[in-house]
């Protein structure tokens, strides 16, 4: 599921995603499976950031909004885009994330 500021655009929020940055929720087995077959190394500072989710709440948490964007990109729930804009540093993001909650 996506997440950030790309999902909040999804939600209807006017903001400038960044194509380097990345927010995505997994399930734990799709992390282990990445594992895999991607070379990764975990940077603090990197573009992208990966919340797992347990694969028994995994089912619950695909459907809490179960909305797509244009692109046919599954969003995370609303809360949870709210709660990572309020992770950046950019007040844009911060009243998106105002708006998002207060949409619910």
């Amino acid at each position: 599921m996506v997440s950030g500021a790309v999902a909040a655009n999804g939600f209807g929020e006017l903001l400038q995603a960044d194509g380097a940055e990345a927010d995505l929720y997994v399930s734990a087995s799709l992390h282990r499976e990445l594992g895999v077959i991607v070379a990764a190394v975990p940077d603090q500072l990197g573009g992208v950031t990966l919340r797992v989710v347990s694969d028994e709440l995994w089912p619950q948490v695909e459907h809490l909004d179960a909305k797509r964007d244009r692109k046919g990109r599954h969003l995370a729930p609303r809360a949870a885009v709210a709660l990572d804009l309020m992770e950046s540093g950019n007040p844009r993001h911060w009243v998106a994330a105002e708006r998002l909650i207060d949409s619910t």
